[in-house]
């Protein structure tokens, strides 16, 4: 995960917004959790979580997940998802999936 952590890090600094990282490593969790973030209400947050149970095989439930949310309609943001989505498909073409269905509009949101 620290390439993606270097490419979402640097996006950051591009698009002017705020990069905090939460990267765990224990016995029972590896955690992935990166968010960009700007005062004029965009918040991008990039989170896996691989379990390990007892002594059951490690639980991944889900891939990593990038969530972009708009919390208000203001035209900088119209293109930031294009933005990380050519950046993400550009470095890894195989392994980037943009047709999950998973989207939501919030009121004075553009997604």
């Amino acid at each position: 995960m620290g390439r993606i952590k270097d490419y979402l890090k640097n996006f950051a600094t591009e698009k002017e917004l705020r990069f905090f990282e939460d990267i765990r490593r224990d016995d029972s969790l590896n955690m992935f959790n990166v968010s960009l973030c700007s005062k004029d209400e965009l918040w991008i947050n990039a989170d896996k979580r691989i379990w390990a149970v007892g002594d059951s095989p490690e639980h991944i439930p889900v891939p990593l997940m990038i969530r972009v949310q708009v919390y208000k309609n203001d035209e900088k943001w119209t293109s930031i998802s294009e933005s990380l989505n050519s950046i993400l498909i550009n470095k890894w073409p195989n392994d980037i999936n943009t047709e999950h269905g998973y989207t939501s509009s919030y009121k004075n949101s553009l997604y």
